[in-house]
């Protein structure tokens, strides 16, 4: 009998290593905003909802802009199940991205 901190995990939840050694992850894209208040209310209702969901600012052209983005998850699977949810419940088509952890450029 496996201790349940020794079982093997499933081959589609083990995390890849990329090259800086650290785990790779999926996430989806729900939106861009312009109005940064409504790039806010969109996470808080996704999170109310139970999603991992959270903001990446950015710069574009001289503007500031609010990503939401929900995850990250392990695979490239589990993201485009995570955007078939996201359909479904909310009527949002997101874009299956790369997850990019903050402040290690």
């Amino acid at each position: 009998r496996q201790d349940e901190e020794t079982a093997v995990q499933p081959e589609e939840s083990r995390p890849t290593l990329n090259a800086a050694g650290l785990p790779e992850g999926w996430v989806v894209q729900v939106g861009t905003f312009g109005d940064l208040a409504n790039a806010s209310k969109l996470r808080e209702e996704l999170q109310a909802s139970g999603y991992k969901a959270y903001e990446r600012r950015v710069q574009r052209e001289g503007r500031d802009l609010s990503s939401v983005l929900v995850g990250p998850v392990l695979s490239r699977s589990e993201a485009d199940t995570l955007k078939e949810r996201l359909l479904d419940a909310f009527a949002l088509n997101g874009l299956v991205k790369q997850y990019e952890i903050e402040g290690l450029d």
